[in-house]
């Protein structure tokens, strides 16, 4: 039976800008794959990832702004409570979760925890792309991405787009790799940029920064990985950068 709830997840909005740690975002993609609502909200919030990357640098944050934000939450999650309809009320209504409180939830995550690094990141002007690589099925599927990676004082950052990949199990997840020539199971010459679910055959978007150099590692591309705690490269590739 699907999940039916008056308000938005907790995690929704951190799942959605990624800014989960690896357990939160299994639990959530665990609970998103049975809740129609929190499907719904991140299909509608889908664009916001995309929307933040095109702010303008901003300002220094203005003192007190988290003791504020957190009182604009706070204040908004106990308006939002006082219209909870039981589960049975929700079903017949289909009421949509009151995007007031998902507003200042968003707005919550954005200036505070995970949002605090993305402001940071906002606040610099952000440089060219160093390499844009276009990502197609490694088995002729429909799965397709783009990767964009651009070099910053910290390492290379990654911002990847995949769609139609096939959405994983609490077993499995997706690892994006940087490739050096000669790369075999038996002389591994990789590294791990970073992994991710995907809900549903949802569009994911992550950003990863790594300090790899990709003069050792010019190739790029992704595999589905048993979740067995090896970080090791076990599982078959499933897009290939071209």
């Amino acid at each position: 039976m699907a999940d039916l709830h008056a308000n938005p997840h907790l995690d929704l909005a951190g799942y959605l800008l990624g800014g989960l740690d690896p357990a939160e975002e299994g639990a959530f993609a665990e609970h998103l794959a049975g809740c129609e609502a929190c499907q719904a909200e991140l299909q509608e919030l889908s664009d916001l990832p995309g929307l933040l990357a095109d702010v303008a640098p901003a300002e220094p944050l203005p003192p007190g702004l988290e003791a504020r934000t957190f009182a604009a939450v706070e204040g908004a999650a106990a308006a939002g409570t006082a219209g909870v309809v039981p589960i049975t009320q929700a079903k017949k209504a289909r009421s949509r979760p009151p995007m007031r409180l998902l507003a200042a939830v968003a707005a919550a995550i954005i200036v505070l925890g995970v949002g605090l690094g993305i402001l940071t990141s906002l606040a610099q002007s952000s440089p060219a792309p160093l390499a844009r690589v276009r990502l197609i099925s490694a088995t002729g599927g429909p799965a397709h991405g783009l990767a964009v990676i651009r070099s910053t004082r910290a390492g290379l950052t990654i911002d990847m787009t995949a769609e139609q990949l096939p959405p994983t199990s609490p077993a499995e997840f997706y690892t994006c790799w940087l490739v050096g020539n000669g790369d075999t199971l038996a002389h591994p010459n990789r590294v791990s940029v970073g992994s991710f679910v995907v809900p549903g055959r949802a569009t994911v978007r992550v950003h990863w920064t790594t300090a790899a150099d990709l003069r050792r590692f010019p190739h790029l591309g992704v595999t589905l990985e048993p979740n067995n705690g090896s970080p090791s490269h076990q599982g078959p590739k499933v897009l290939v950068g071209v």
